[in-house]
């Protein structure tokens, strides 16, 4: 596993498109759901 200084996005992550480079933190799925809500009503 390399170390985090190591990664790059465009390089060692892979995503869909969705702009991996503005990820700010990690978060759970219920986490996920419970912002959503929240921020929905």
């Amino acid at each position: 596993m390399k170390a985090v200084n190591d990664v790059k996005c465009w390089r060692d992550i892979w995503a869909a498109g969705q702009g991996v480079g503005s990820i700010a933190r990690q978060q759970s799925i219920g986490d996920i759901v419970d912002q959503l809500e929240r921020e929905y009503l």
